[in-house]
């Protein structure tokens, strides 16, 4: 009853995120990705390993997060998860820092582009990501790109 769940969390936004927070409780642990001795492959490959196979194993997180892309209050509802991009936002600027990645791009656009190239093919319904193989394959491949991307020139 309404009553309630504005008794027990006192908005919708509050419930969104408790919800959201359930969901995603001890799922990453970012520690690793604070280490100072960090490489940029180290960094991009342990970032796009962790999100993608907690993605394929949680659905139910990707309809939530497709659902809160659509909502005008999307930066209401987003959070303070571990796994949160926002961990990204001190880890990103650091390494640009220690020459590790390009300093040129603004951090907001590593985490943007990151972030999408690891849950797009969540997005559509897993089309091509239907064995282990093919799975693996889009890991290496973005994995790739990314370090390309956003190594030093």
């Amino acid at each position: 009853n309404q009553s309630l769940i504005y008794h027990h969390f006192g908005s919708k936004e509050e419930l969104w995120k408790a919800t959201k927070g359930y969901l995603l409780r001890d799922v990453f642990d970012n520690s690793n990705l604070q280490d100072e001795t960090k490489t940029i492959e180290e960094f991009v490959d342990d970032s796009v390993r962790r999100r993608f196979d907690w993605y394929l194993k949680h659905p139910e997180v990707i309809r939530m997060v497709t659902w809160q892309r659509l909502e005008p209050k999307r930066k209401q509802l987003q959070g303070t998860a571990p796994m949160s991009v926002d961990s990204w936002v001190k880890i990103i600027p650091r390494m640009q820092k220690e020459g590790k990645i390009r300093p040129d791009l603004p951090a907001e656009m590593v985490i943007v582009m990151m972030a999408n190239i690891i849950i797009a093919p969540m997005l559509d319904e897993h089309r091509f990501l239907k064995s282990k193989e093919s799975c693996e394959k889009y890991v290496e491949v973005i994995t790739e790109a990314l370090i390309h991307a956003l190594k030093p020139r």
